[in-house]
């Protein structure tokens, strides 16, 4: 039997005009020898967990519901990757 895993990580967004300005100053100040993330891709990694199967994303989610609710914050949950998960509280 397989059992599914995701990398997941808890992420948060950066605002769009901060993203840009990342990157204008990642294309005018390095010069990087490897494939640039695009900018749509920043944010900032608060906590990176690793392969998570299924089960365990089902009980993270969850879990980071209640923080978000407790904390009278919004939780977004974005699946942009079939190998990448992430959870973006703004």
């Amino acid at each position: 039997m397989s059992i599914k895993m995701t990398r997941l990580f808890f992420a948060l967004d950066i605002e769009e005009q901060d993203k840009k300005a990342l990157a204008h100053w990642r294309e005018t100040s390095l010069k990087l020898p490897f494939k640039k993330v695009p900018k749509d891709n920043f944010h900032v990694t608060l906590a990176f967990l690793g392969n998570i199967s299924t089960e365990q994303q089902t009980a993270l989610i969850s879990f980071a519901d209640q923080i978000a609710k407790a904390m009278d914050v919004q939780m977004d949950i974005l699946l942009t990757e079939p190998r990448f998960s992430s959870f973006q509280v703004t």
